[in-house]
C-alpha cells in the first residue's frame, strides 16, 4: 500500500492570495434604516391615497346609497326608463330621467339582498367634484336663503294644520293606518306586482315542465294498465249503452209474465173443459162401439144357429 502510495506524483505548490475583508462600519446599517423608513413613509401615503380616492367614491354616490335608505327590491329599468321619458315638463323630465338612470344604476352596482332587477341599467355620465361641489353649494345657499325659510315655515304650519284636523277625531291607538299605506309609491306598488307575476309565471312553467316529464314516466310505466283501462272503459260504455235495452225488455217480459198470469186460468179452465169433452165423447163411443159389438156378435150367433153350424 505505501509503495503504491509512494508511487503517485507529487501535488504542485500553489499560492493563494487573499483579498483583504472589506472593514465593518455603521454607514450600511443607517442606509437600511434609511430604506425601511422609506418604505414604510411609502406605503402610509399609498394607504392614505386609497382612503381618500374611497371616500371621494363614496361621496359620488347617490345619498340613497350613502345614508342607507330603503331601496326598491324589485325593478324593471325598462319600464322605470319609458316612464321618465313620457314626463311633459322638460325641467321635471330632466329630472325625473336623472334619478331613473341613479336608481338603476345603483340597482346593478349596490343590489339590495334578495333583490330582483331586470332590465339593462343604462351608462351613469361622470360628472366633475366641482360640479358636484357646486351643485351643493347652490342648494346649501337656497335653502338658508330668506324665501326659502319662509316657505318652509308656511309649509311646516300648513302640515301642522292639515295633520291636526286628520287626526283630530282619532282616538290614540286606535288610529286607522290604511292612510299610510294609500301613500305608498304607487310605481313600487307596481314593481311588486311586476315581481310577483313574474315568480308567479316562473313558477307556473317548472311546474309544468315537472308535470310533463312525471306523465312521460307514468306513460312509461303505466301503458299497459292504461290500454287495459282504455278496453275496460269501452266495454263499460257499451254495456252501458245496452243496458238499457235490456230493461225494456225485461219490463216487457215482466208485463208479459203477469197478463199471462191472469189469462192461465181461464186457458186452464178451457183445456180442462176441452179435455173432460174428449173424454165424455170418448167414453160415449166406447160404449156406442161395444153395444155395436154385443149386437154383431148375437147377429153371428143366430146366424150360425140358423144354419146348424155350432
Amino acid at each position: 500500500m505505501r509503495s503504491k502510495l509512494a508511487s503517485l506524483p507529487k501535488p504542485k505548490e500553489t499560492e493563494w492570495e487573499l483579498e483583504e475583508l472589506p472593514s465593518e462600519s455603521a454607514e450600511p446599517a443607517a442606509a437600511v434604516e434609511y430604506s425601511e423608513e422609506d418604505s414604510a413613509e411609502r406605503d402610509r401615503r399609498e394607504r392614505e391615497a386609497r382612503e381618500k380616492a374611497a371616500q371621494a367614491e363614496f361621496k359620488r354616490q347617490s345619498q340613497a346609497y350613502q345614508r342607507g335608505l330603503p331601496r326598491p327590491a324589485v325593478l324593471d329599468l325598462s319600464a322605470l326608463m319609458e316612464r321618465a321619458s313620457h314626463v311633459a315638463d322638460p325641467i321635471e323630465g330632466l329630472i325625473a330621467k336623472e334619478a331613473a338612470i341613479i336608481l338603476a344604476h345603483d340597482s346593478r352596482r349596490y343590489p339590495v339582498p334578495g333583490a330582483k332587477v331586470e332590465g339593462t341599467a343604462p351608462k351613469l355620465t361622470r360628472v366633475d367634484d366641482r360640479f358636484l361641489e357646486a351643485a351643493r353649494s347652490a342648494i346649501a345657499a337656497e335653502v338658508a336663503s330668506t324665501s326659502a325659510q319662509e316657505q318652509q315655515q308656511a309649509w311646516q304650519e300648513q302640515f301642522d294644520d292639515v295633520w291636526s284636523s286628520t287626526h283630530a277625531k282619532c282616538l290614540p291607538g286606535l288610529d286607522n293606518y290604511a292612510d299610510d299605506e294609500e301613500e305608498q309609491n304607487a310605481f313600487q306598488e307596481e314593481q311588486r306586482m311586476i315581481g310577483a307575476f313574474d315568480n308567479v309565471q316562473e313558477s307556473l312553467l317548472a311546474t309544468a315542465e315537472r308535470g310533463n316529464k312525471l306523465e312521460k314516466k307514468l306513460s312509461l310505466h303505466y301503458g299497459g294498465y292504461q290500454n287495459r283501462a282504455k278496453t275496460l272503459r269501452a266495454k263499460i260504455l257499451e254495456a252501458n249503452a245496452a243496458l238499457p235495452k235490456l230493461q225494456d225488455d225485461l219490463e216487457a217480459f215482466r208485463n208479459l209474465q203477469i197478463s199471462e198470469g191472469a189469462a192461465v186460468s181461464s186457458r186452464l179452465e178451457k183445456l180442462r173443459e176441452e179435455v173432460s169433452f174428449i173424454m165424455r165423447r170418448e167414453r160415449e163411443a166406447q160404449e156406442l162401439y161395444k153395444s155395436r159389438r154385443d149386437e154383431l156378435d148375437e147377429l153371428v150367433a143366430g146366424t150360425a144357429r140358423v144354419n146348424g153350424w155350432h
